[in-house]
């Protein structure tokens, strides 16, 4: 069973007829939401899930903003953590927290969609030049949570599905403009952090499934879903 249909549950589609496990992928997207009617659809509707799963393994998506101090006090964070305690309650769950993905998603909230479309428009934008950002592809993700799931690993606990490696957001600035051979126009503050997530959990599964987080991942990725093909298909929705 799969709740949802955004990047996370198009991703683990297969799951929408295996028995038993309960794929909960229709959380708040925006993670700099602070519209409490936001929240509360999500809270609504996983508190009505947990109410009727029984035996069924729940797997819930939070997000590895947790860690970062500079989004602890958020109300995304916030509601995050609450989610994550409902889930809790449920007698056979696994909670994945994850860093910024990167597939084919319509979602404008996305950092890499949020700085693709910039680009594209040549519409001034803030880049932080401390930040860092934790890019991992949506189907390394798959990859791993199904390895978890079909091997009955980490029940009843918080797994970080993420990279090893931070990227500067500039750097993602500089792989796009790259890709697209558009120059960006944003200014620069000199702000931001880098926050490194714990991944011991899951370094000897990327090992096994043979997920290389080289010194190419990042490029290969953000080419993968926003080179040719991208600009083909945002070149046709204009045209139209």
């Amino acid at each position: 069973m799969i709740v949802g249909n955004g990047l996370i549950a198009t991703a683990f589609l297969d799951y929408s007829e295996i028995l038993g496990v309960v794929i909960f992928a229709s959380g708040v997207s925006n993670s700099n939401e602070i519209r409490h009617e936001a929240f509360a659809r999500e809270y609504n509707l996983l508190t009505n899930w947990c109410s009727k799963i029984n035996e069924e393994l729940l797997v819930y998506f939070s997000t590895c903003s947790i860690e970062d101090k500079e989004k602890i006090n958020s109300p995304y964070v916030n509601h995050k953590l609450n989610m994550e305690s409902i889930v809790k309650n449920c007698s056979n769950h696994i909670i994945f927290r994850l860093p910024q993905l990167v597939g084919n998603s319509q979602n404008q909230h996305t950092l890499v969609n949020f700085l693709y479309s910039a680009i594209m428009s040549g519409k001034d934008f803030e880049v932080r030049q401390l930040a860092c950002r934790n890019l991992i592809d949506i189907e390394d993700v798959y990859k791993v949570g199904r390895h978890i799931i079909e091997n009955k690993l980490f029940h009843n606990t918080i797994v970080n599905i993420a990279s090893p490696k931070l990227v500067k957001v500039m750097d993602i600035v500089n792989i796009l403009e790259k890709i697209t051979g558009k120059t960006a126009n944003y200014h620069l503050s000199y702000t931001g952090n880098c926050c490194k997530i714990d991944i011991t959990q899951v370094e000897k599964i990327f090992e096994d499934l043979g997920i290389s987080f080289n010194e190419n991942y990042v490029e290969n990725i953000l080419v993968k879903y926003y080179g040719v093909n991208k600009l083909f298909c945002m070149s046709a929705i204009q045209h139209r």
